[in-house]
């Protein structure tokens, strides 16, 4: 059975095959994990700590060389209004302490966020907020970030992509 409270299931795998599955229970208010390891098969469920994000939803992930995944959502919370929150969890299945950019201004719900590999050990994530677009950069061993404008009163986005290679370099297109 499917818990109705479930919602925003990705998918990522690097490239030695080990894939991870997140996706965002709204009713309980945080993110689980699993992962598939092969041969070895799915590991337990591991989850973060509860979060209140009643309003998040449409995780996105990317899975580093190491197995470590870079997981991101945007909601929208009643007492300080929209946010995007990033966390790691650690290729032995634990969880860093999750980074957190809020906008306390007034407006509709964003797209979910774009993210991407950069150079080991970043990722880098876009995100739309109802007067700015954000990139912020993000280390995937440390759970620190910085956020940078990019574009002040974007307008409707109806989507976010972004794209890394080897080399760090990141496309994001919206």
């Amino acid at each position: 059975a499917v818990d109705v409270g479930v919602s925003g299931g990705e998918l990522g795998q690097d490239d030695a095959g080990v894939a991870v599955v997140v996706w965002n229970d709204v009713s309980a208010g945080r993110v689980w994990a699993q992962r598939y390891l092969g041969l070895a098969g799915w590991t337990s469920l591991s989850s973060t700590a509860s979060y209140g994000d009643g309003g998040a939803r449409d995780v996105r992930l990317v899975v580093d060389p190491n197995k470590n995944a870079v997981i991101a959502w945007q909601g929208w919370a009643a007492d300080a209004g929209p946010f995007l929150r990033v966390i790691t969890n650690l290729a032995d299945g634990g969880w860093l302490s999750p980074w957190s950019y809020i906008r306390n201004e007034p407006g509709a719900e964003s797209p979910p966020p774009g993210i991407a590999l950069a150079l080991d050990p970043n990722a880098v994530i876009v995100a739309s907020f109802p007067t700015i677009l954000v990139s912020v950069v993000y280390n995937i061993m440390t759970g620190q970030a910085s956020s940078m404008p990019l574009k002040e009163n974007p307008g409707a986005i109806g989507s976010i992509h972004a794209a890394g290679n080897a080399a760090g370099n990141v496309v994001v297109a919206w």
